[in-house]
């Protein structure tokens, strides 16, 4: 990993790191934001780039058209896929096909982006120097280069950016919650692609099974137990007699003992719940759910309580029930 020691936003981390990306004299680098779930259709964007002999191509998606302005939204030609139009995060309608935060570039973009970082930092120093004297006029110019707005936008209607549109799903990751709602997703489109990686029920002497779920083969579930649906269960996991899961990521090496419940819930590493234990997420109007419980690495929750719609800190050990709570 590259560890930024500052705040540079996207722009001015690939221009702080140049020299890693360009080691190995790759001709193309995708840039991909870690806050966002879909199936990264890599190979289909690069296909599309060199054929449309773009400088960049971004990865768009339509969708509804109330939800579009809270994301960039991009205006394409319906024949060439060029991006003639880029409005970022606009106030009123402009377009339902939206950024969703992948591109593929080319080398030379990143000589580009070193040269508009210098120029930024340039002004950043000039404004210094004059801030003594006016500084109610230089307080604004930015600290960061954003790869979006102050590099990608302007290259609209250039005939250089251009737009790979997905049908397939996508969403951001705006809380640790909808972390289920991504597992869900990739469980269905393993459904799709490969049935295979999907737990069934095969018998008495396996686990009961509803809808997608995902068991890891260490892992060790007692055949009364129920999964699913929207479950996936991490190596070494240990599920006792009576459990029932469901809409849930139990992580590694967690214990979850005799006739526990866990819905709605994310089990960080090495937790230990208890028997007869409820983890869980009320829901609101319309049966849709809130959030999730979240029980950091190696919680321990002693036998018969509660937990519900909490945010459980590393290491703590719960004796009694808990809502509406962050625990430290």
């Amino acid at each position: 990993y590259l560890q930024e020691r500052q705040h540079l936003g996207t722009g001015g981390g690939l221009r702080t790191f140049r020299e890693d990306i360009e080691s190995g004299g790759p001709d193309l680098f995708f840039v991909l934001h870690f806050d966002i779930c879909c199936s990264f259709p890599l190979v289909d964007m690069l296909h599309h780039h060199i054929r449309a002999q773009a400088f960049v191509t971004v990865l768009g998606k339509r969708v509804f058209s109330d939800e579009a302005k809270t994301y960039g939204c991009l205006v394409a030609d319906p024949d060439s896929s060029e991006v003639v139009h880029w409005a970022e995060k606009p106030t009123s309608f402009v377009s339902d096909l939206i950024n969703c935060g992948v591109y593929l570039l080319n080398m030379d973009m990143l000589q580009d982006i070193v040269e508009l970082g210098d120029a930024l930092a340039d002004q950043r120093q000039q404004a210094a120097l004059r801030s003594a004297t006016y500084p109610h006029l230089f307080h604004n110019i930015p600290d960061q280069l954003r790869l979006e707005q102050d590099f990608l936008l302007p290259m609209a209607g250039t005939q250089t950016l251009f737009v790979f549109e997905t049908g397939d799903f996508w969403c951001q990751i705006k809380t640790p919650g909808m972390a289920v709602m991504c597992s869900e997703l990739y469980m269905q489109r393993y459904r799709y692609v490969d049935p295979t990686l999907l737990a069934s029920t095969g018998g008495k002497l396996s686990p009961r099974i509803e809808g997608n779920v995902v068991v890891h083969p260490s892992a060790s579930v007692h055949p009364t137990a129920k999964l699913g649906p929207n479950v996936c269960v991490g190596a070494g996991v240990t599920i006792g007699r009576g459990v029932r899961v469901a809409h849930s990521i139990v992580l590694a090496g967690t214990t979850i003992r005799d006739h526990a419940c866990v819905l709605f819930s994310i089990l960080g590493w090495n937790a230990m719940v208890g028997e007869w234990v409820r983890p869980d997420a009320a829901s609101v109007g319309g049966g849709g759910v809130r959030d999730v419980t979240i029980l950091g690495t190696a919680v321990v929750c002693m036998p018969e309580v509660i937990v519900r719609n909490c945010i459980v800190l590393p290491r703590k050990t719960l004796t009694q029930s808990c809502h509406n709570q962050v625990l430290l």
